[in-house]
């Protein structure tokens, strides 16, 4: 027997696998794009090819990405560029969403990982990559650039175009796309954008959606309150971007907004006629009376439950007003979704309206699942819980565009009725 078949013996129960048999786990990592600049997101894949009768696959030395902002996407299994294996071998992948902090030669170390049989456990080293970072250019760098690389959407929203002086209205602007778009600065100046109003920030807001990649939403909540009657604009808020793929500075734009304050209304005055006062005042003295008769503590509760009642009415609708309010950003990306054609992203965003508004009314609620929120047991909530399992299913069918859903304004009344 040769030295080499000898070796190759100790290797094979070494592993605890039969000579010559197909290895009970395979692993490839791909990085898309190969090369890029700082801040780019970049997607990692680790594709384990593993055996039907692997049972269990877990890390034995974990995956570490220094020098990267690192954000978790979900596994693909399976995946349909490496589709043609065969059914002999199932396939999953370990992806992270990847966005470098400084430029040059990064490596990302290696790793291992075992795959556990009935018969036999075999650990299988994950290779290290490398991947070259640049900085991003000085050439055409426009003012105001935050650090955004990527391609990003801008748009903003106001809760009214007419109010009267004295009212609020509330402004949202968000930057939303598959980019590191937590960096992305307040695109509106109050002291630029709208002399003349007294404008109250709230601390903005970021979400993730994880998928193929990883879409940022980055939001700012303002309350505006002006000073003086009149029409006001809110110009063109601009965001600027590094593309990578054009490899070029960008603007996102979302376009100018208009509202009109009208004057406040004259105070009521409080002179009265003769006759009418003739009238009034009989007409109260006997209602007290009748109250004193009652008895002092009667009328006292009388007086109390009308309070009650007129500040539940008062809190309810408030209520109402703030979960739309929520939810508004969402409606108006649906209504431009479903404007272009787009049903699953339509389905997206007004599911996303309903979560929104369901904070609000039961704060919490929002993180449940669909079926979580139906068995609260409450009659607006199971509608709020039937309307997501209906957006679920037009977001996810195989033909989406083929699935009957929900429209803006259905929501939009669902809303109001919370």
């Amino acid at each position: 027997m040769t030295p080499a078949r000898v070796a190759l013996i100790a290797v094979s129960l070494l592993l605890g696998a039969p000579l010559g048999a197909e290895p009970l786990c395979r692993v490839r990592v791909l990085l898309e794009p190969e090369s890029a600049t700082v801040g780019q997101q970049i997607v990692y894949r680790l594709q384990i090819l593993r055996q039907v009768e692997v049972e269990s696959v877990h890390f034995t030395r974990d995956l570490g990405f220094p020098s990267f902002r690192t954000e978790w996407l979900p596994g693909q299994s399976p995946d349909r560029a490496i589709a043609d294996i065969g059914d002999h071998a199932l396939i999953f992948e370990e992806r992270r969403a990847l966005f470098p902090v400084r430029a040059g030669e990064l490596e990302i170390p290696a790793a291992r990982l075992a795959c556990v049989s009935a018969a036999h456990t075999v650990e299988v080293e994950v290779p290290a990559a490398r991947i070259r970072v640049r900085e991003l250019p000085d050439t055409g760098r426009p003012a105001g650039f935050g650090g955004v690389v990527g391609a990003v959407a801008v748009q903003a929203h106001i809760s009214s175009e007419r109010m009267t002086l004295g009212q609020s209205l509330a402004l949202t602007v968000t930057v939303r796309g598959a980019a590191n778009a937590w960096d992305a600065a307040a695109p509106f100046d109050p002291a630029r954008d709208l002399p003349g109003v007294d404008v109250y920030a709230h601390p903005p807001e970021t979400e993730r959606e994880a998928g193929r990649r990883l879409e940022v939403r980055r939001s700012f909540s303002y309350e505006l309150v002006p000073r003086a009657a009149g029409a006001f604009a809110i110009p063109a808020l601009r965001v600027a971007y590094f593309d990578p793929e054009r490899e070029r500075y960008e603007i996102a734009e979302a376009p100018a907004l208009r509202f009109a304050v009208e004057p406040a209304p004259p105070a009521a005055t409080s002179a009265t006629t003769p006759v009418a006062r003739a009238k009034v005042r009989p007409t109260a003295s006997h209602a007290g009376r009748g109250i004193a008769r009652l008895g002092p503590a009667l009328g006292i509760a009388v007086a109390l439950l009308a309070a009650i009642a007129w500040f539940t009415v008062a809190k309810a609708r408030g209520r109402r007003g703030d979960a739309m309010r929520a939810a508004t950003p969402w409606l108006a990306e649906a209504t431009e979704a479903s404007t272009r054609g787009d049903p699953a992203a339509t389905a997206r965003a007004l599911a996303a309206a309903l979560r929104a508004a369901l904070e609000v009314r039961a704060p919490g609620a929002s993180a449940l699942a669909a079926e979580e929120i139906a068995a609260r047991d409450e009659t607006s909530l199971r509608a709020v819980a039937d309307a997501l399992l209906e957006l679920d299913r037009a977001r996810f069918a195989a033909a989406a565009s083929r699935v009957r859903s929900l429209d803006v304004e259905q929501v939009r009344a669902l809303i109001a009725s919370l």
